[in-house]
């Protein structure tokens, strides 16, 4: 695995409301990101995507966007450039939208109530390792296998 430095990782972020799109963005650039897209929904990522020479390292995606929501935004990115590790940002803290963001290609999962230094974490682990796991993943995770085992 290669061991980035932050600021050599470029990052796209699709945020619907502009005001947390904004705060992720000069956060992340704080720590030494390179912010190179910013998009209200999935789709308009997709697109600015493919215009791109250089595509970024990680994209960060809210789940609940108008136009393309995460999970299918998610699904796009994977089949489209599978080198770009995915990482959903969102306020959903529920074991179907983790779930769900897994199956169609995210790596990691981020609470937007979390720390953003857990951010810092999981974008430099996203890159140099390919995924970042939080405890809150782990135990939703292990509860949701234990079901599925139960209901065998």
């Amino acid at each position: 695995m290669k061991n980035t430095e932050q600021k050599n990782i470029t990052i796209a972020i699709a945020e619907d409301h502009a005001k947390m799109r904004a705060m992720i963005s000069s956060l992340l650039k704080g720590f030494g990101f390179k912010v190179v897209i910013e998009a209200p929904h999935g789709k308009e990522l997709i697109e600015q995507l493919s215009q791109l020479e250089l595509l970024p390292d990680v994209c960060l995606l809210d789940i609940n966007m108008p136009v393309m929501k995460g999970f299918e935004t998610a699904c796009r990115i994977r089949a489209e450039y599978p080198e770009i590790k995915i990482a959903a940002l969102t306020a959903n803290k529920d074991i179907d939208s983790l779930v769900n963001m897994l199956k169609n290609g995210a790596s990691s999962y981020l609470v937007k109530s979390s720390d953003p230094s857990e951010w810092k974490d999981a974008i430099s682990s996203l890159v140099n390792k390919g995924y970042y796991c939080t405890e809150w993943m782990g135990m939703m995770l292990l509860d949701y296998i234990k079901t599925l085992n139960l209901n065998s």
